[in-house]
């Protein structure tokens, strides 16, 4: 299921996705459907730990920031090499913007526990704070049956 989400401030969004082969891909996107005006969002990479439960996954790449005042899809581009794995795409705001988002019916991290009829889409951790992302994915990650749409293009298979 397609929808929208609103983003919550200073909440670090961390949605799962895997990386079959080594590739190259050249940026991040993202839509806004609804912005915050004279807001911001920061977007970057996690290598997933071993256990995929986020805590102790390491930052591959901080990509940037953009702005996210206007209804658009977004673009930070920038160069980054995924070789075969798991990954984290982060998404953290400063604001509220409603950014595209999915429902989840199965992922490795985990069902709900209490309805069984979703899976969780992202991992999630409240009161972060907006601006450079840590070297490690923080401490007490909660999961989330939503995750954000956020493709990227590839540029080569390495």
């Amino acid at each position: 299921n397609i929808s929208a989400q609103a983003v919550t401030a200073d909440r670090l969004m961390a949605t799962l996705f895997h990386v079959p082969r080594d590739i190259t891909i050249s940026d991040l996107r993202f839509q806004v459907t609804a912005g915050d005006a004279g807001k911001m969002a920061r977007v970057g990479i996690y290598k997933a730990d071993a256990g995929l439960l986020g805590t102790g996954s390491v930052l591959l790449d901080d990509m940037g920031t953009i702005e996210v005042e206007t209804v658009a899809i977004k673009t930070v581009t920038k160069t980054v090499v995924l070789p075969r794995g798991y990954y984290y795409r982060i998404l953290i705001s400063d604001g509220t913007p409603t950014i595209r988002s999915f429902d989840c019916t199965w992922s490795p991290i985990g069902l709900t526990t209490s309805t069984y009829t979703l899976a969780y889409a992202a991992l999630y951790k409240d009161a972060v704070g907006y601006g450079a992302l840590p070297a490690t994915l923080p401490a007490g990650l909660s999961g989330w049956t939503v995750g954000y749409v956020m493709p990227s293009k590839i540029t080569s298979l390495d």
